[in-house]
């Protein structure tokens, strides 16, 4: 099928992902974005905020660099023949599926240590936070 194959796979594959993301976002109920919205703000504290910072921002550090990585990757890609890239396209789409369940378990474990040491203080808050797992 050489490149017209290469191409419907890579379009069949988004357009899974893509219906896969619209279900796992619409399964339980349909938004309600202004009460959603509304609710997320009247619970903010500023040590709240620096916790997500805390924990979050080495991640999307992380994201940053390797989405930079991509980017030269996709400059140097014209250096390759139209099936070398196509060969290339299919290879990221797939070796993709298995680096996202590397990329889910660094920030589950990311977010697991980060509230450990407020679960194992002898001195926490008044309120204990429960262990995250």
């Amino acid at each position: 099928m050489g490149l017209y194959g290469a191409g419907w796979g890579t379009l069949l594959t988004k357009i899974l992902s893509m219906l896969i993301a619209v279900y796992c976002v619409f399964r339980e109920r349909p938004l309600k974005i202004r009460s959603a919205i509304r609710k997320a703000i009247d619970g903010v504290s500023i040590a709240h905020v620096a916790q997500l910072l805390r924990t979050g921002l080495p991640m999307g550090l992380h994201h940053l660099l390797e989405v930079l990585a991509y980017t030269v990757l996709v400059l140097m890609m014209g250096w390759l023949s139209p099936q070398a890239q196509a060969a290339h396209a299919v290879v990221c789409n797939v070796s993709f599926c298995y680096l996202s369940v590397s990329w889910g378990l660094c920030n589950a474990a990311a977010v697991m240590w980060e509230g450990l040491p407020v679960c194992l203080s002898t001195n926490g808050p008044k309120e204990r936070q429960a262990p995250l797992h």
